[in-house]
């Protein structure tokens, strides 16, 4: 018997009253109805509303009897009345009894990717915990939920922020050239001017431009989902435009836009009637349009044309990278940038006194109908990038020796 894919879906942001539950309750039904089997798994503080919106009344064995061994997994699953969906409620205590020393987190999650379910969807709440944010790291997709509210908005950016400084803190644990700059970052901010990623990679660079190198492959593989709930209306999209623009701006983060869902009055009372949702409702319309933008992202050969029809080309060309060295006596500005259809190149120059003394371009490494291009590209600007830096550093650079 062929394996089953297992995902694991995470339900974040950081603030209470966005309305996540309902969009995990919602994901989890929609992806049922797909014929993907998925679990739901409540994991928030703020009570049981999961398993009400999934229309179960009736307590049982929770997921902390299945930790502490008072239960078995069959005991603690529950059918919904959603044919392939089914419950795990009572698992708000997880997170807290993760001791971060223990490698009690990734049992958890290696129990979850285990269940029997091709997908499973869980509801966090709104903690942003230093074992929330592990746990939103440790998940194959985390979709950030965020409401056209100004509050919701800075506590959606800050949970960003928050989980991928918390990111490289873990896998870059022993490293304490990282850690030290993390730790300025975090506990001494720049009051008068907002320090964004590039700043980091260039204080870190200067002493340790190896770890610098790795800790920007990291961040260029943390793509975070986000998604607008209790919209007015599709202009409200612009929400998640701003928080996708802070977060490459600042964190160099690329946030993936995979929604928009309407304010319905209609939906407040579904959690107190405790009955399924409606199936061929708008919410269900819109959640669906999310769910599959979710998958076209994270499983292109599901989603891909059929063979010998053209791709749609790579038109937006890639944000560029900047540094700026003291090297031997001299103030110099290294920047990469993507030249995009017009020049399939990449192209990274050094400045100095506002003229260029080196310059190197390296060919698009596929053609731009590859759908696995942009990563590609990514991967070689930030190669390229920190190639120049450290051959500036170590005098490899002619042009830049002395004379």
């Amino acid at each position: 018997m062929q394996s089953r894919r297992r995902n694991l879906w995470v339900i974040g942001g950081g603030k209470k009253g966005v309305g996540k539950t309902l969009v995990a309750a919602s994901i989890s039904m929609v992806l049922a109805r797909m014929g993907k089997p998925a679990i739901a798994v409540d994991a928030s503080t703020e009570g049981t509303n999961l398993q009400n919106y999934l229309g179960i009344t009736q307590a049982g064995p929770s997921f902390a009897d299945l930790l502490e061994n008072r239960a078995s997994e069959k005991d603690v699953l529950k059918n919904t009345a959603e044919p392939g969906l089914r419950l795990i409620a009572g698992a708000s205590g997880m997170l807290g009894m993760a001791n971060p020393q223990s490698g009690q987190r990734e049992r958890i999650v290696r129990f979850l990717a285990g269940l029997d379910a091709e997908y499973v969807v869980v509801d966090l709440g709104a903690a942003s915990s230093p074992h929330t944010l592990d746990f939103f790291n440790l998940c194959d997709e985390g979709i950030l939920i965020v409401t056209p509210d100004p509050l919701s908005m800075h506590h959606a950016y800050d949970f960003v922020r928050r989980a991928l400084y918390r990111n490289i803190q873990r896998k870059f644990a022993s490293v304490h050239s990282v850690q030290a700059v993390l730790k300025e970052f975090v506990e001494s901010p720049d009051a008068s001017r907002p320090r964004t990623m590039m700043d980091f990679y260039e204080q870190l660079c200067s002493t340790d431009p190896s770890s610098a190198d790795k800790v920007a492959a990291l961040v260029d593989n943390y793509r975070p989902h986000i998604l607008v709930n209790m919209a007015s209306s599709e202009q409200d999209q612009r929400v998640a435009e701003i928080i996708q623009s802070a977060s490459k701006k600042f964190l160099n983060v690329d946030l993936h836009s995979c929604g928009l869902i309407l304010s319905d009055p209609r939906v407040g009372g579904t959690a107190r009637q405790t009955v399924p949702l409606e199936p061929d409702g708008a919410l269900a319309k819109q959640v669906r349009q999310s769910v599959q933008s979710i998958l076209n992202r994270t499983l292109p050969e599901e989603s891909s044309p059929a063979a010998g029809a053209e791709r749609p080309p790579l038109t937006t060309p890639i944000m560029g990278l900047n540094h700026n060295l003291f090297v031997r006596g001299s103030a110099l500005h290294v920047q990469t940038e993507d030249m995009g259809n017009s020049g399939k190149c990449v192209i990274t120059q050094v400045f100095s006194d506002g003229e260029i003394v080196f310059s190197i371009k390296s060919e698009y490494p596929t053609t731009n109908t590859d759908p696995g291009t942009r990563t590609r590209l990514a991967e070689l600007m930030r190669k390229q990038h920190f190639d120049v830096i450290r051959d500036i550093e170590n005098g490899r650079i002619s042009a830049l020796r002395p004379a």
